[in-house]
């Protein structure tokens, strides 16, 4: 790896080749045989073990641009560390003694914890983004060699040659309509919060390079959420079950970010999928802001607010559900999905926003954010989501609108 020790050495006197992991010599290998000149790895292209991370973080507003613009991006999809190599060794012809026959997937379109064994390069989330920005992939796996491009997906047996699944990654090669781009972004969430991160505090940088790609809308990306879809966006659920104390231990992302939280984050079929225009709003966003931590806009984030006019109606709760005490939910159950888990007799005191209903296909489906207050102050924090399935929207009438900031 290239550190602030060995920086100038690599530069003026080269790498020693010997020296690199087997996975590096593989590539370069790869790269001499297709005769491209330029080979870039992040080990040896930013510079490793700094305390401030500095060259990190610059080189982490790029990500969207190196691998969208690459030839070639190549994945040692079956090694488990860079020492693993590319190229299987092939196994003797003859094997004496008990033998276990297993089936190999092909390729998960959507990788699960089941697949680490074959591919565990796609259950980390670092890797996600990698292959939906760049144009062409070629995993090198246990059994055979896949090919992963804009198109279709194939490999050396043709078991796996089929069109392109999963999201679609043409959306993030300037082929997705504006008005699709927030379904497309919560789909991206829904798959890359289930990924594997050895660092916590990398959450955000590890999807930075998506969010860079999303293009114009990148000026109002706020902690993995976007100012133009936001109350949409802050409608996300845990997917349990979840351990006991849901949040992060450090301070990583705003209350209603899913960046707040570890684990795999949902969002509502109504608003994941559809047909244009369905939603009705019941917030306003007044003002919304994340300060970056780093030089990028994408990355991780120092605090954050969201200023929302809307109404605050008290809740009490009920078990997994929440009753709010407004004349036009009063005799209703609402389905409470919270950050974390609580005792029910420890539930703190807690409002009910309002923020979006959306069309299911047969109903609606009301979100609202369930918010406790924050120290002294007027500051509301998120503890979770409230959802409730309707055959028309709700007025909330005998409530008055109010501004709430939330932290």
């Amino acid at each position: 790896m290239t550190t602030r020790d060995n920086l100038r050495r690599h530069l003026e006197g080269g790498i020693d080749l010997g020296n690199l992991p087997k996975t590096f010599q593989d590539a370069i290998k790869i790269a001499r045989e297709l005769k491209v000149r330029y080979l870039w790895i992040d080990a040896l292209c930013i510079i490793q073990n700094e305390d401030d991370h500095e060259d990190w973080k610059r080189e982490c507003g790029k990500m969207a641009s190196i691998y969208r613009n690459s030839y070639l991006t190549v994945a040692a999809t079956w090694a488990n560390s860079a020492t693993g190599g590319c190229f299987i060794t092939p196994d003797p012809g003859v094997v004496t003694g008990p033998i276990m026959m297993r089936k190999v997937s092909h390729f998960p379109f959507i990788p699960t914890l089941e697949d680490s064994e074959d591919f565990p390069i796609l259950t980390r989330a670092w890797t996600y983004q990698e292959r939906l920005l760049a144009p062409r992939v070629i995993y090198f796996g246990h059994q055979e060699i896949l090919w992963d491009c804009l198109e279709r997906h194939t490999c050396e047996c043709g078991g796996a040659t089929i069109p392109e699944q999963g999201v679609a990654r043409r959306g993030f090669h300037g082929q997705t309509a504006v008005n699709d781009s927030g379904k497309l972004w919560r789909r991206v969430i829904e798959q890359y919060t289930p990924l594997q991160l050895t660092c916590p505090d990398d959450k955000l940088p590890a999807l930075s390079g998506l969010a860079q790609a999303m293009g114009p809308r990148q000026e109002s990306y706020l902690a993995g959420l976007w100012e133009d879809t936001l109350l949409s966006d802050m409608c996300w659920t845990r997917v349990w079950p979840m351990e006991r104390g849901g949040h992060q231990g450090r301070w990583r992302a705003p209350s209603w970010s899913w960046a707040s939280v570890d684990g795999p984050i949902r969002y509502d079929a109504g608003l994941r999928i559809g047909d244009g225009t369905i939603n009705e709003d019941h917030a306003r966003v007044c003002e919304a802001k994340c300060t970056p931590a780093g030089p990028s806009l994408t990355g991780q984030v120092k605090d954050g607010f969201v200023e929302l006019e809307g109404f605050l109606i008290p809740v009490s709760f009920e078990a997994h559900q929440i009753r709010a005490h407004c004349s036009d939910l009063e005799s209703l159950r609402l389905a409470w999905y919270p950050d974390r888990i609580y005792d029910t007799e420890q539930m703190p005191a807690a409002h009910l926003i309002p923020l979006v209903t959306g069309w299911r296909g047969s109903c609606w489906t009301f979100h609202g954010l369930v918010v406790k207050p924050y120290g002294q102050g007027t500051e509301m924090t998120r503890i979770g989501l409230a959802t409730y399935l309707s055959k028309r929207i709700f007025s909330f009438s005998g409530c008055e609108k109010q501004v709430v900031t939330i932290i």
